[in-house]
């Protein structure tokens, strides 16, 4: 699947961007899944939290900078990554290190319900996911537990979603409430208001 807005993204084999890169790749991002694949706004910053995380957004990056076959690599650290290289080079994808790579396996993943799973704490859906207006931080953590599933949860990918959707739209998240909000009703006994 050829991507709908190409763009010259940035990935340097296996080193950190700095913050002008990651956002030049962000720029292009925001141009291919939410212009043509019709993310939310809040669904890319919560993946983008992530992705911050797992590789400074360079999809050109080794887990630890070092290759191993059985550890992560490129934009969300595919594990074991050799599983990801071979899905490139058999489906004849640009070079696994590309963000064309990644974002067609993205959408594959998505086509075909694959790497994301609802969870009890997050439960939903990738189709709900990718359209959901809640806020950044909440779906950095459905993403996390829902596709990354990392040992070790990190509160850094909720931040950095926020910090990429004040980003993205130029705005401060408006807080969405997560419970039915309580009615300031006052409350009678008899005739006595309480």
């Amino acid at each position: 699947m050829a991507l709908i807005y190409p763009y010259n993204y940035i990935s340097i084999t296996s080193s950190p961007l700095s913050q002008t890169q990651m956002e030049h790749n962000v720029d292009g991002l925001i141009r291919e899944m939410v212009t043509g694949r019709h993310w939310s706004e809040q669904a890319l910053a919560g993946m983008l939290g992530n992705a911050q995380l797992e590789s400074s957004i360079n999809p050109g990056r080794y887990q630890n900078d070092v290759y191993n076959p059985q550890d992560g690599v490129g934009l969300l650290q595919w594990t074991p990554g050799v599983n990801y290289i071979n899905w490139c080079q058999e489906t004849q994808t640009t070079l696994w290190s590309t963000m064309d790579s990644a974002i067609t396996r993205v959408q594959y993943e998505f086509d075909n319900g694959l790497q994301y799973y609802p969870t009890a704490a997050y439960p939903l859906t990738f189709a709900q996911y990718v359209q959901s207006t809640m806020q950044p931080s909440y779906l950095a953590r459905a993403w996390s537990f829902n596709y990354e599933r990392p040992a070790a949860y990190d509160e850094a990918r909720a931040h950095y979603a926020t910090a990429w959707y004040i980003y993205i739209t130029g705005h401060v998240p408006i807080p969405v409430p997560t419970s039915t909000p309580k009615l300031n009703i006052p409350l009678y006994v008899g005739a006595d208001l309480i």
